[in-house]
């Protein structure tokens, strides 16, 4: 489930490779109950400056450097794509979500998707979840199809199976958030 965090000896080499930075994208939050969240998506699928050019597919480097902060508890975490042949990082603001679980917890859910995926009937959504002091990364994949009018993604993966580690209302919140988001029908403009 810790696929693509950076250990203490990857950051030496991400520091290595900045040279190769070309964009940053940048995203500041704050929740209601005072949680600030700041985000780095480095060489991101498009320019932060330009969001109409096309996008990127190919990089030498491509990370996220996530800070999270507030009066009590402050967590940082670094992923960085190893894959980076044809599969930037593609984040945008409204993927960043502050979700109620209970009465007095809350999570972080950020979700991003990659440029350049290779198969077009199938795409991975990859997730950072911050709970209770703890992170959860996973990958969710979805198969796409196309009518005449419509793009079409559904959810391939047994989410029950998938979240299984994840505590129970954490759980079901996020399985629902899923569902809304990801299992949608887009039309197609002409």
């Amino acid at each position: 489930m810790n696929c693509g965090q950076a250990l203490p000896e990857d950051l030496k080499i991400l520091e290595n490779l900045k040279q190769y930075i070309s964009d940053t994208l940048v995203i500041h939050k704050i929740s209601d109950s005072g949680v600030n969240l700041e985000i780095k998506l480095i060489n991101p699928c498009y320019s932060p400056e330009n969001e109409d050019e096309i996008p990127r597919f190919d990089g030498l480097i491509n990370y996220i450097e996530i800070r999270m902060k507030d009066r009590n508890y402050s967590d940082s975490l670094v992923y960085y794509n190893s894959g980076v042949a044809m599969s930037l990082i593609n984040l945008t603001e409204n993927n960043v979500v502050f979700q109620s679980i209970t009465q007095n917890k809350n999570a972080v859910f950020i979700s991003f998707s990659y440029c350049g995926t290779t198969d077009p009937d199938e795409e991975r959504i990859t997730y950072i979840v911050f709970y209770d002091r703890k992170k959860y990364l996973f990958d969710i994949n979805l198969r796409v199809t196309e009518t005449e009018y419509f793009r079409n993604y559904q959810i391939v993966d047994d989410l029950y199976d998938k979240l299984k580690d994840l505590p129970e209302m954490l759980k079901r919140t996020l399985i629902k958030h899923l569902h809304i988001k990801h299992e949608i029908h887009i039309k197609i403009e002409e």
